[in-house]
């Protein structure tokens, strides 16, 4: 959630609401909804979403607060880029992408609210919950997952090394990091398997020589 609104408790029930959709938890009842004069002095929250289930959320919060939200969906890079060419006449109030590391740099740049309200987090989502509550997870991502069809792969590569091996030259396909939000971390986490920096940019590299396809999203 964007620093500088208003009506924090209002778009932290939004975020209680995605939470609740996801299956992860429920919506903070001592929130109360505002009532229609109180909503009509609101700013219009405008919601920028990676998720294609964002539109029942948003329709949810604006029915229950008759504030009416509007939503932005794309998917996580451009997103990201919007908000850093708007961050000198941010746009947004409300950032629902996948992956915590995006948020984690707005935090530090202190673009995000604090001390949000927690809804009804199982045990994992509370451990996901930044110390400053900042931002809140709505769900985890199955990111680098190898799927593979077994009639054409006999024998699936057991380690993210083995891709490369000729067995595998132009085979390998992968979604584009700078877009797709799952696909960063999972470069992110490869890099950090192969224990650094260095040693994935060569893995990729090779991958790349082998005929690596980067896919849109």
């Amino acid at each position: 959630m964007r620093k500088g609104w208003r009506s924090i408790p209002t778009l932290a029930w939004l975020v209680g609401v995605a939470v609740a959709v996801v299956g992860c938890g429920g919506t903070n009842k001592k929130e109360a909804a505002p009532d229609k004069q109180a909503a009509a002095t609101e700013p219009t929250p405008l919601v920028y979403s990676a998720q294609g289930y964002a539109q029942n959320a948003v329709e949810a919060f604006s029915k229950e607060t008759h504030i009416p939200a509007k939503l932005v969906e794309d998917s996580t890079g451009p997103l990201l880029a919007k908000i850093t060419a708007e961050r000198a006449n941010p746009q947004w109030g409300v950032l629902w992408i996948d992956g915590n590391e995006p948020f984690a740099a707005l935090d530090k740049e202190g673009q995000l609210v604090k001390g949000l309200a927690l809804p009804n987090l199982n045990r994992l989502g509370r451990e996901l919950v930044p110390p400053d509550h900042s931002f809140l997870p709505t769900g985890v991502t199955l990111a680098c997952a190898i799927a593979y069809d077994a009639a054409h792969i006999v024998k699936p590569p057991t380690t993210y090394q083995q891709l490369a091996q000729p067995p595998y030259a132009g085979k390998v396909g992968m979604n584009n990091p700078a877009v797709s939000g799952p696909t960063y971390p999972c470069v992110a986490g490869v890099m950090e398997a192969l224990g650094s920096v260095k040693a994935g940019e060569a893995f990729f590299e090779k991958l790349k020589s082998q005929g690596l396809r980067v896919l849109r999203n």
